[in-house]
């Protein structure tokens, strides 16, 4: 009874252990989630009085001015230089960490698949899971050694005639940097020091910038991504059915007084997790990481078929909400005005009259013309034209015309 007592206690403990360590990285994983979500969608100006604006302002600067202040307390002069040499090579410049991180987190989850999974699975299906991973690794490197589209003098008359100013989000601009006139949809990126055509977002995974010439790469290396992902996680599944097939869980047991005994779902799972507790933690990460990128491969197929980029977005919000500010205080002008009137009130006429905005005196006549202004994305052709746009760019169109 006590050797049976005892192996009971140590299960339990084994059983309890590999349940803590899932649900760390169960929360691990919808933390990151939460992250990205936060990165993608908290800078946007409807968001910034949301807990996602806070959690944006938190995650991108927020924590480095408490550290750097409780630094500063703690380890005086010194640590605060230290830190700021840290600080500028981690968040001011490009660099490989993340894309290291990357590739250990691939290849590391795929060996601990081929040591764990490969024996359940047949020699058809592994060679199925070595092409996708290698397909993967390809479109990631490719994506980190490819131009995204970088404007320099030798390349200033190409890329210049890809898109036209639409005096909304662009107006022509000289770069002081990379001394050029800056094309419309082109941004300078101060971690790759260098202007982009067609500037999406600076990608701190592949530790280059996506651009004109490289989204089509990046939206492969997405989709490579999140296949991979979703395909392990469903091959995983496949192997927890077939073994819970194997043990005949589904079956109902015979008890010592005759009764029939179901497995709940609680038992076939608690036997999944101390059978094959590291399949199924592979499982799990695999799972909500493939959602994961699913949900930003969507995000970006979405600004694709509204021919408008990550760095846009955030335009045409700022603009859509100094729109709405204008409306609402010309409306609270208007009423000012009749409360006035009504109460025989002499005032400055409010033509003349110069109101508040955004840290600017503006007349009535600015405020109208803000709040009056047609904001229309001149660059969106329709859904088909905005995806060819993506796979044969502008800039490789006019090439190829002027050498035919």
């Amino acid at each position: 009874v006590s050797t049976q007592s005892t192996g009971v206690e140590t299960l339990k403990n084994s059983l309890r252990e590999k349940m803590l360590l899932i649900i760390f990285f169960v929360l691990y994983s919808l933390v990151f989630a939460f992250i990205v979500l936060a990165l993608l969608v908290g800078q946007s100006p409807s968001q910034r009085d949301t807990f996602l604006g806070a959690s944006n302002r938190f995650i991108t600067h927020g924590w480095i001015v408490a550290l750097r202040t409780g630094i500063g307390k703690v380890c005086g002069e010194r640590g605060l230089t230290a830190f700021s040499c840290v600080h500028g090579y981690l968040c001011e410049q490009g660099n490989p960490i993340l894309l290291v991180l990357y590739l250990v987190l691939i290849l590391g989850g795929y060996f601990l698949f081929i040591l764990n999974c490969f024996p359940f699975l047949p020699a058809e299906i592994q060679l199925s899971a070595h092409v996708l991973v290698f397909t993967t690794v390809l479109c990631f490197v490719l994506t980190c050694q490819s131009d995204p589209g970088t404007i320099n003098k030798s390349t200033e008359e190409k890329y210049s005639s890809s898109f036209d100013y639409d005096g909304l989000l662009y107006e022509k601009k000289f770069c002081d940097t990379c001394q050029v006139v800056r094309p419309a949809r082109s941004k300078h990126c101060k971690y790759c020091k260098i202007c982009v055509s067609k500037h999406d977002h600076h990608c701190i995974w592949t530790n280059n910038c996506i651009g004109e010439n490289n989204l089509r790469l990046f939206l492969m290396f997405l989709f490579s991504t999140m296949f991979m992902l979703l395909y392990g996680a469903l091959l995983m599944f496949i192997i927890f059915y077939n073994e819970i097939n194997y043990f005949q869980l589904f079956e109902p047991k015979k008890l010592p007084s005759g009764e029939l005994m179901y497995a709940s779902w609680g038992m076939i799972i608690t036997f999944i997790i101390v059978r094959y507790s590291i399949i199924f933690l592979l499982f799990v990460l695999a799972a909500i990481m493939g959602f994961v990128v699913f949900c930003f491969l969507s995000y970006h197929l979405y600004l694709i078929s509204n021919n408008t980029t990550t760095t846009e977005t955030f335009k045409w919000e700022s603009l859509k909400d100094q729109k709405r500010r204008a409306i609402k205080l010309l409306k609270e002008i208007e009423q000012k005005k009749k409360q006035n009137t009504s109460d025989n009130t002499s005032t400055q006429s409010t033509e003349e009259e110069h109101f508040e905005f955004e840290g600017e005196q503006l007349t009535l006549s600015q405020l109208e013309e803000i709040a009056k202004k047609e904001l229309k994305n001149k660059y969106n052709q329709g859904v088909l034209k905005n995806f060819l746009e993506v796979f044969l760019p502008p800039s490789e169109r006019t090439k190829k015309s002027k050498q035919q």
